[in-house]
This record gives C-alpha cells, sequence and structure tokens, in this order.
C-alpha cells in the first residue's frame, strides 16, 4: 500500500486501483462522522466487504488531513459562465458547454443542468442537433445532466428578464405545442420550467411527467389553488423559489404556497441564496417551511448580466429584477455555490452538514439519480470535495481523481 496527501501529484490518476481516503470527516446522512471512504474503479464501495470480510487491502491511502469529505455540488441552473452565454446563438454550443464543464469543477459543482432561457424554437432545436455531437470524454469536466429549458412557456407578466418577443403565453396545440417548439426528440431535455396558468398547461404538465420529463413552476402569476392542480398533474419543482413569481401575499400565496400545503413533501425548490434574489428572511422561512425540498442553485449566466445581457435604461426588466442584476456586476460575480451554502447556514440557522446536502443529494433526488449522485453510500460515484472547516474547497474529485486543486 502506498501512502499520499490529498494534494500529491499522483491523485490525480490512481487508475483502478482500490483507494482509502482517511483521516476525514465523511458527510453521510446531513452529519459528519469520522469514516474512511473507499473508492474502486470510480464508485464508493463498502468498507467493512473490503476491509474485514475479504481482508484486502488499498492499493493507495490517501491522507485527507483532518478536511470535510462531502458529496460534489448538483447545480441545475447554470445559463453560462463568465464570457459565455447558453441562450446567445453566437458562437459553438459544444465548445461552450465543454469550457464551462472545466470552469464548474473550481466551485466544486462536478454534474449539472445547462439552461437555456426563452428562445425561438430554431435555436431550441438546433442546439437539441447539435448537442448529438457532444461527447462527454473529457474526463476532467462536469457531467451534464440533461438540458433545463427555462421557458419559452412562462408568464408575460412575470417573464423577468426573458425576452418578450420569445414568450408564449399558452400551449394553443396542447402538447404539440412543445414538439412545435422543442422539436420531437427531447431525450437530451431534462426538465422545464413553466406557468401553470397557461391555457391547457395542466394537461401538457401530466403528458410532460408521462414521458419522465420532470416540469418545475416558475415565471409564473399563479394563484396557488392553480399550482396545487400541477402538483397532481406531475409537476414536482419550483423554479428559484420567491423570483418571478405571484407575490407571497395573505390574500393568495401564488406558487410559493406549495411549501404550505399537503403535498409539500413531494415539492423540490430551487433557492438562490445570496441575499440579493432571494432576502435573508424568505431563505430562513422557506428552510423552516420545507426542508427537505430544498435546492440550491446558482443560477450562473454570461458576466455583468445574470440572464445574459447587458443592463440598460432600456431593459424591459422589472425594477427588482434590474437592482439584482446591477448588483451582480463582473466585479461582484455571480455567487458560488459553496458561498450559497455558508448564506443558507447563516440565513437559516441550519449546520453545515444539512446546507451541503441541499447543494448535492436534495437535486439528486429531485432528478431521481440520488443512487449515482449527491451521496457517498456505497454504489455511488466517487464525485467529492475537501472542505475546511470554513467551508473553503480546497480540492474537488470526479470518480476518485482530483481534478482541481486550490
Amino acid at each position: 500500500m502506498k501512502c499520499l496527501k490529498w494534494y500529491d501529484d499522483e491523485v490525480v490518476d490512481l487508475g483502478e486501483s482500490l483507494v482509502r481516503f482517511i483521516n476525514c470527516q465523511l458527510l453521510v446522512d446531513d452529519i459528519f462522522v469520522e469514516q474512511d471512504l473507499w473508492v474502486h474503479n470510480g464508485r464508493v464501495i463498502e468498507s467493512f466487504d473490503v476491509f474485514y470480510e475479504e481482508k484486502v487491502d488499498a492499493d493507495y491511502c490517501i491522507d485527507c488531513e483532518h478536511l470535510l469529505l462531502a458529496p460534489s455540488f448538483i447545480d441545475l441552473q447554470v445559463k453560462g459562465s463568465s464570457d459565455i452565454n447558453l441562450s446567445s446563438d453566437d458562437g459553438d454550443i459544444i465548445e461552450k458547454l465543454r469550457l464551462i464543464s472545466r470552469r464548474l469543477l473550481k466551485y466544486g459543482v462536478t454534474s449539472f443542468c445547462p439552461t437555456i432561457m426563452s428562445s425561438s424554437p430554431s435555436f431550441y432545436q438546433k442546439i437539441l442537433k447539435e448537442y448529438n455531437r457532444y461527447c462527454a470524454s473529457d474526463e476532467n469536466a462536469a457531467a451534464i445532466l440533461g438540458f433545463h429549458m427555462e421557458g419559452p412557456f412562462i408568464s408575460s407578466i412575470k417573464r423577468g428578464c426573458h425576452k418578450r418577443e420569445n414568450v408564449l403565453d399558452e400551449f394553443t396545440n396542447g402538447y404539440e405545442s412543445i414538439e412545435r417548439v422543442y422539436g420531437k426528440h427531447t431525450d437530451d431535455i431534462r426538465m422545464i420550467t413553466l406557468a401553470p396558468e397557461l391555457p391547457n398547461a395542466l394537461e401538457v404538465i401530466k403528458e410532460l411527467s408521462e414521458r419522465n420529463i420532470l416540469v418545475s413552476l416558475g415565471y409564473s402569476n399563479a394563484t396557488v389553488t392553480v399550482a396545487h392542480k400541477a402538483v397532481r398533474m406531475g409537476a414536482r419543482g419550483i423554479t428559484h423559489i420567491f423570483n418571478a413569481m405571484k407575490t407571497f401575499h395573505d390574500d393568495d400565496m401564488g406558487v410559493a404556497g406549495l411549501l404550505m400545503g399537503p403535498r409539500r413533501s413531494s415539492i423540490y425548490y430551487g433557492l438562490i441564496a445570496d441575499g440579493f434574489n432571494c432576502e435573508p428572511a424568505a431563505v430562513k422561512t422557506a428552510y423552516r417551511l420545507c426542508p427537505r425540498g430544498l435546492m440550491l442553485v446558482t443560477n450562473e449566466a454570461a458576466a455583468s448580466y445574470p440572464e445574459g445581457g447587458t443592463v440598460s435604461s432600456t431593459d424591459e426588466c422589472d425594477p427588482r429584477e434590474k437592482e439584482i442584476n446591477l448588483r451582480m456586476t463582473p466585479v461582484s460575480g455571480f455567487v458560488p455555490m459553496v458561498e450559497s451554502v455558508r448564506s443558507l447556514v447563516r440565513y437559516s440557522g441550519c449546520d453545515c452538514a444539512y446546507a451541503l446536502s441541499c447543494a448535492s443529494l436534495h437535486p439528486a433526488k429531485f432528478l431521481g439519480i440520488d443512487t449515482v449522485k449527491g451521496s457517498l453510500k456505497p454504489g455511488c460515484d466517487a464525485d467529492f470535495l475537501l472542505l475546511s472547516d470554513e467551508l473553503n474547497i480546497v480540492a474537488t474529485f470526479i470518480d476518485g481523481r482530483r481534478v482541481y486543486k486550490y
């Protein structure tokens, strides 16, 4: 057995070796425990079976120097990165995805959903067609879990900064409207954000759910009654809660009211815990109402404007959206996932173990991939982070290989 430190160069490629990570605080079921992590062929394996029953020792022993070891992050809402806007028709979409996939590693994100804002049918179909050329041959890159189509079937009055000309405020031909916009080949679409109050939306939600495409409610002026109907039809998520939706009010709580309803145990909701998109008090409220469904998202987009453009006096964003966008300039940048984790702890009073699960296990459960992602139970991919006690990322691992070092 060869002993190494987590930062040694050799840790970047351990092949198909049996590897034991020691001296770490391992995140298991929302608590940190002093426990070794065993990895073989890129998967977490049961330590008891290997060490005690098979009596096999590891090929490599990696000393983590008492750092926290937690599942890496899953981000359901990535619209771009720095100079890259996924919703703009400039440049090669494949090259954009490759660049973003590599950049995300320093932020601890090893799996994500590229997110496309309201666009023309030709643009959606072009992206999905070109994506067929994408080959995840780069081992040092975040995995793409499928596209998140944020629009165009959203409310024209709650569209945020989606371009008015791209918004479709009805499903004129029921589910056929979906195929007219995205095309008939929707295998690479993992989730769709839509407004449930649009004409024929409920039947479309039912059809999408039957086709295993996740429906998330957002950019919506729906009442809580309509939102409950959408959940009964199969909707399972809420897109960045409290943003671009009917105001949470005592006479009607809108989509956000689902967190107080009888079906809240089946709902997952994205939350941008940056203090701007979602005020600290709102973060705490969401956490108290529905802790099991909270999913942290970054909504990362091209620099200077979270929705991928440039803020000016002629922009159509409502004042609240514009205020948020002006604060998030290239100087301040987007809020990385790990900072959202720290903010959730600070705003809600939850512990850091739970907050880390909101960026890993919870989105994995929403996507239905928690048997392979978002956890470090035996059989899961060995995608994980090493963090300091202050929740600073010091290293990112994919399949047990170090792909980023601070």
